[in-house]
């Protein structure tokens, strides 16, 4: 099962259903959400029972540096997770470090976007990323 959330939906609201889902979420969409990061620490705790989550789709919101390591935080227990989007956000490389060691415990992460997902250098998550991917189809 997947939830697709239309634009602009509180995130209270989508960490409710996610949830009453946590059992038979596959597929969250919340593309174009206007998340910024104190909504991401909100669903960065509904995330964290989402053992059987294999798609997830944060593109085009407003996360920065704080929204995006609280996410690492809940990125750890979605083991299954094969498809994680999170471009076309405000991420610095100051955050780095958190994301590498979440994706690190992904093992069966396939794809991973983090196209216009940097403000500062088209390649600062790069270096900090690269080390921790296993056999991960990267977008930078």
């Amino acid at each position: 099962k997947g939830v697709l959330v239309q634009h602009e939906v509180g995130v209270e609201v989508v960490a409710a259903l996610v949830g009453r889902s946590s059992e038979t979420l596959t597929s969250l969409d919340l593309s174009n959400n206007c998340i910024r990061d104190n909504d991401a620490t909100t669903l960065s705790r509904a995330l964290g029972g989402l053992s059987g989550l294999l798609l997830l789709d944060l593109s085009t919101n407003n996360i920065r540096d704080d929204g995006a390591v609280a996410l690492s935080g809940a990125l750890g227990g979605l083991s299954g997770l094969q498809l994680l989007d999170l471009s076309n956000n405000m991420i610095r490389d100051d955050c780095a470090e958190a994301l590498s060691r979440a994706l690190g415990a992904l093992f069966g992460l396939q794809h991973l976007d983090l196209r216009w997902a940097c403000t500062s250098h088209p390649s600062c998550l790069y270096h900090g990323l690269l080390a921790c991917l296993h056999s991960c189809f990267l977008l930078l």
